[in-house]
């Protein structure tokens, strides 16, 4: 089980993900800026997931390998810089194994505030390097054809030509960065 939603608060980063480890939620924060959409973070926990399942697994915790995943990233330093939250506004808080209304309700019992649902952002297809780059990105190919291994394992199925080929620009990258 897995949910996300914008939010903001008060503080820094840090005092938040102490709050949030202190009332024993498995969450963590990114930067609004660097997800694309709601898609792109269920990409990023499916895939997180199996590599958990199969015991390939990098970080220590769910958050941390869906942070890595997230972040296009074998090192967690770098995952946060690239994918984790960098203030109190703009942020996106996802949660592990709790139904949305439990996670809203864990959200305001620690100080969020609710701004909404992740909303898509087309920005952060540049901030990935998969964006509108006048064709100098790399044409993503379908699911199947030289997909990442486990493509469809992790849940993410063959769409047709031309739908969501940025998500799949993003998801190729994602597993691309741990082959």
């Amino acid at each position: 089980m897995f949910c996300a939603f914008e939010v903001k608060f008060c503080g820094s980063v840090e005092q938040m993900l102490s709050k949030i480890r202190e009332n024993g939620i498995s969450a963590t924060l990114l930067d609004a800026n660097s997800v694309y959409s709601m898609q792109h973070l269920q990409a990023a926990y499916m895939l997180s997931s199996l590599a958990i399942k199969e015991k390939r697994e990098i970080g220590k915790r769910e958050e941390s390998e869906f942070l890595l995943w997230l972040g296009c990233s074998m090192h967690m330093k770098n995952a946060i810089v690239k994918a984790g939250a960098k203030g109190g506004e703009n942020c996106v808080f996802a949660v592990f194994g709790k139904k949305e209304k439990e996670a809203l309700g864990a959200a305001k019992k620690i100080g969020m505030e609710i701004v909404g649902k992740v909303r898509e952002n087309k920005e952060a297809l540049n901030y990935w390097g998969v964006g509108g780059n006048g064709g100098r990105e790399k044409k993503a190919s379908l699911p199947g054809e030289n997909a990442p291994p486990n493509f469809e394992k992790a849940g993410l199925k063959k769409n047709k030509p031309g739908k969501d080929e940025p998500l799949k620009r993003l998801i190729e990258k994602m597993a691309g960065a741990r082959l």
